[in-house]
């Protein structure tokens, strides 16, 4: 018998999606902030639960089917807007808007660089989470030990939001990497699921006193490298990520045992990297 699809992940991501065009519209400030908590490092959480290692040659495959080509497809269709814009507006932003797409400028706070402001910038989430993806697979294979893994994501994490000023590599490889921690974290929170299941309010107070902490902080920001207290920041998205789970599983539950369905989730986070893209190239 075929294994019943669990949907509170397609939820969670679904859910995300929507915060993400959220946080790029006109949002109070305080909503910005919680947004920005959670959103993207939940997507990195999402992925680093469902981590499996694989030969170099599937992973890479299943990277460029997933990550890869709706970056393309997405950078597509942005040259395509910026074309019409230069031909009918006498605008002159299809070159910035080229060199953007290449991602070789990947700090937003150096709008000066050619192609700076113009950058495609947004999509910045799919060449992280490939490199996300290649570094955690790699750790993975040459260090078993999950404390040592733990150790290393952290320090990677911790020292590129704490020099972030003084480093610079494109095609958002520091955005890729800062994001290990969140990664990781997805992975230990399936190998102790049901210790979290048990303890759950606990992690419910935790979580709320922690969010509250790192809203005090303003948020993060993975894209800009911008972390205002990094443990605050990165202890309230991983605990706020936590609590959405058991909240959408506990929701779920009960839909499954009701005899229930929840179709909309399904069908827009079973392709959400596609989804994420096509946001962002309208946002």
């Amino acid at each position: 018998m075929k294994k019943k699809r669990d949907i509170t992940f397609d939820i969670m991501k679904g859910v995300a999606i929507l915060a993400m065009i959220a946080g790029h519209c006109f949002i109070p400030l305080k909503l910005h902030h919680f947004i920005y908590i959670w959103h993207m490092p939940l997507f990195f959480m999402v992925s680093g639960y469902f981590f499996h290692d694989k030969p170099l040659g599937r992973m890479m495959g299943d990277n460029v089917r997933g990550l890869i080509i709706p970056y393309l497809i997405a950078n597509g269709v942005i040259l395509c807007g910026a074309l019409v814009m230069d031909m009918l507006c006498g605008t002159n932003i299809l070159m910035p808007k080229f060199v953007g797409a290449l991602a070789i400028n990947g700090l937003m706070h150096n709008p000066d660089a050619y192609g700076g402001l113009y950058k495609s910038s947004p999509l910045w989430f799919l060449l992280g989470l490939l490199w996300c993806r290649v570094f955690y697979a790699t750790l993975h294979r040459y260090a078993t030990n999950v404390y040592i893994q733990g150790m290393l994501c952290v320090c990677l994490s911790w020292g590129i939001a704490a020099f972030q000023a003084q480093l610079y590599l494109p095609f958002y490889i520091l955005q890729g990497l800062v994001s290990v921690v969140f990664y990781h974290a997805g992975y230990l929170l399936k190998q102790h699921i049901q210790f979290v299941k048990q303890h759950k309010n606990m992690f419910y107070v935790l979580t709320v006193a922690a969010l509250i902490l790192g809203m005090m902080q303003q948020g993060l920001d993975i894209w800009a490298l911008l972390f205002h207290n990094w443990i605050l920041n990165v202890v309230a998205a991983i605990g706020t990520v936590i609590l959405m789970y058991l909240g959408i599983s506990d929701f779920v539950h009960k839909i499954d045992t009701g005899g229930g369905s929840f179709m909309f989730p399904n069908a827009l986070a079973s392709r959400s990297m596609e989804f994420v893209a096509a946001s962002i190239a309208f946002v």
